[in-house]
């Protein structure tokens, strides 16, 4: 069966929130040796730890998946101390799984950072009750690549993935409006002493210090991106490509200053490619 495995098998393009409805296929390995002589110093030792299963593949519309291509955005990534172990979590839109590389293959993710598109095409690998992706090529994208494999996925499943779409967004709105509702409980709680201690600061600035809005007369990149988010929110957000093709600003400046907005947690992306002020 090793053999087998480690065939080239096919990359097939699939939705994240898919390979959770999937079945789970898995080969038994008896370790006889093993097991012989566990049994002899532990009689009592539980049959699961005496029986091995290996992940053999996911079966979906009458496909035996093991590899997969699959476009998304990095929302987290863990690096080891030892430097032996990193992975990152990426979601498209309808899901969310992890990308784990071990020893050097770590490299693969060294210039990976939360706010990215990446294209990941690797294994599938099963541990710990947790359904994972062991890589062999990752690489950046261009976000708009994000609406291409949109198009991909949507003639290949149909329905079945515009419903994962939809219940993922429902997901994104519950959740969305429960931190609004917290942030609202916080503002409200906070608010009379911002007003005091913007008090306090107005009565006792010296007038020879300059007011920061004589310093500078145009706003920052940052400033200018917030402020498209904030407009746009009436709209339930703003797409990458719309503001980038706002702002008379080089694109990586742009993406650069929407990552750091990223994660200070300012701005959030519902769904990928399209930005909400928190």
């Amino acid at each position: 069966m090793n053999g087998e495995i480690r065939k080239r098998f096919t990359a097939f393009k699939i939705p994240i929130g898919l390979i959770a409805k999937a079945s789970l296929n898995f080969e038994k390995k008896q370790e006889q040796a093993e097991q012989s002589q566990s049994q002899q110093s532990q009689p009592t030792q539980p049959a699961q730890e005496q029986e091995q299963q290996r992940f053999r593949s996911l079966s979906l519309n009458e496909k035996e998946i093991v590899r997969v291509n699959i476009i998304a955005n990095v929302i987290d990534k863990y690096n080891s101390q030892e430097k032996a172990y990193s992975s990152i979590t990426i979601d498209d839109g309808t899901g969310n799984l992890r990308i784990k590389t071990f020893s050097d293959n770590i490299k693969l993710l060294e210039n990976i950072e939360p706010g990215h598109t990446i294209l990941a095409i690797g294994m599938l690998r099963y541990f710990n009750n947790e359904l994972y992706i062991l890589p062999e090529i990752i690489k950046t994208l261009d976000p708009r690549w994000l609406l291409v494999r949109k198009l991909e996925l949507t003639k290949e499943f149909g329905e079945l993935y515009t419903s994962i779409v939809n219940q993922k967004e429902k997901q994104e709105e519950q959740w969305q409006g429960q931190q609004m509702q917290q942030k609202q409980q916080l503002q409200s709680e906070v608010t009379k002493e911002e007003i005091t201690e913007e008090k306090i600061e107005s009565e006792n600035k010296d007038e020879s210090v300059p007011s920061e809005s004589s310093e500078s007369s145009e706003p920052s990149l940052r400033e200018q991106v917030l402020e498209l988010v904030k407009k746009a929110e009436e709209q339930r957000g703003i797409d990458i490509d719309k503001l980038i093709m706002s702002l008379s600003q080089p694109t990586e400046e742009i993406n650069k200053t929407i990552t750091t907005l990223l994660e200070e947690g300012t701005i959030y992306e519902p769904k990928p490619g399209c930005l909400r002020i928190l």
